[in-house]
C-alpha cells in the first residue's frame, strides 16, 4: 500500500478542502464528509481510500477552532502554490467549487477563499453573481428571505428542488414579471442570506411580510413554507418549529 506521508501535497490539501467544506457552515454531516474525502480521494488514485480520509479527520482533530483553520488554509494556498501546476490548480479549484456548491449556497466565507485562490494561484474562479445594488427590496425579497431560511438553516443544504419550489412560489406572488426578474429577486436575497443568516434580519423581514401582505396572504405564504419544507421529501422538526414561530408571528393558522 502507498504511504501517505510520502506524498507531501496531501496534508495542505486536506486542509484547503475542510476549509472550503467548513466556511460559514455548521459541522459537516457523514455525507458531506465522505463526499470531501471522496473529491480528495480521486486526485490521489495512488493512496488508499482509508489513507486520504486519515488526514481529512486529522485536520479536522487538528484545527478545531474557526480561525485556526482559517490560517492553515492560506499557509496550504500559499504552499501548494509552488507545488501545484496550473492543469492541478485548475482541478483543485473545480473541486472546490463543487463542494461549495454543494448545499446550493455559496456563502461569503467561501467566496473569500476563491478569492485568495484566484489571487495567489493566478486562476479562473466562479464569478458571483451579485444582484445591482440599486435594485429595490421589497416585501416579496423577505418573504424570499424567509422561504430560504427554511430550506436551507434548517439543514445547512439547499437542493435543486427546494430552489425550484422556491422559485415557482416567488413567481406567483408575481405572476406577471418575467423568468429573469424573479431570478434577480432570488439573487439579491441568496446575496443578503450569505453575508450571514442571523436573527434580526430574519424577525425584520417577518415583521416586514405581516405588515405589506393580509391575513389571507400570509396564510399562503405558510402554506408555501410547509411545501418548500417537504420538498426534499423530509419534514424536519427544526422546519415545523420555524413554521410554528411563523404562524404566531403572524397570527394565523393553517
Amino acid at each position: 500500500m502507498p504511504d501517505a506521508s510520502k506524498n507531501p501535497l496531501l496534508a495542505p490539501l486536506a486542509v484547503l478542502y475542510i476549509a472550503m467544506a467548513q466556511s460559514d457552515d455548521a459541522e459537516l454531516s457523514s455525507a458531506e464528509l465522505d463526499a470531501v474525502i471522496d473529491t480528495l480521494h480521486s486526485r490521489h488514485f495512488n493512496l488508499d481510500r482509508t489513507q486520504v480520509q486519515t488526514a481529512i479527520l486529522e485536520t479536522l482533530n487538528t484545527y478545531l477552532e474557526p480561525t485556526a483553520l482559517d490560517a492553515a488554509a492560506l499557509r496550504a494556498v500559499s504552499l501548494l502554490s509552488d507545488q501545484l501546476s496550473a492543469r492541478q490548480k485548475a482541478a483543485v479549484v473545480d473541486d472546490l467549487v463543487q463542494i461549495a456548491q454543494s448545499d446550493g449556497v455559496v456563502l461569503d466565507g467561501e467566496r473569500g477563499l476563491f478569492t485568495t485562490l484566484a489571487s495567489v494561484w493566478n486562476v479562473a474562479v466562479p464569478r458571483t453573481n451579485k444582484s445591482p445594488k440599486d435594485a429595490p427590496w421589497t416585501a416579496l425579497h423577505d418573504l424570499g428571505y424567509i422561504y430560504l431560511v427554511l430550506a436551507h438553516s434548517t439543514d445547512s443544504e439547499f437542493s435543486d428542488d427546494e430552489r425550484q419550489v422556491l422559485l415557482r412560489k416567488l413567481h406567483a406572488w408575481k405572476p406577471d414579471s418575467s423568468d429573469c426578474d424573479i431570478n434577480d429577486v432570488l439573487g439579491q436575497v441568496l446575496d443578503r442570506y450569505a453575508q450571514g443568516a442571523n436573527t434580526e434580519q430574519f424577525r425584520a423581514a417577518t415583521a416586514s411580510v405581516k405588515q405589506a401582505f393580509p391575513v389571507d396572504q400570509r396564510r399562503v405564504a405558510l402554506d408555501d413554507l410547509v411545501q418548500i419544507a417537504n420538498a426534499d421529501g423530509v419534514f424536519l422538526d427544526s422546519e415545523e418549529d420555524l413554521i410554528n414561530e411563523l404562524m404566531t408571528a403572524w397570527d394565523v393558522t393553517l
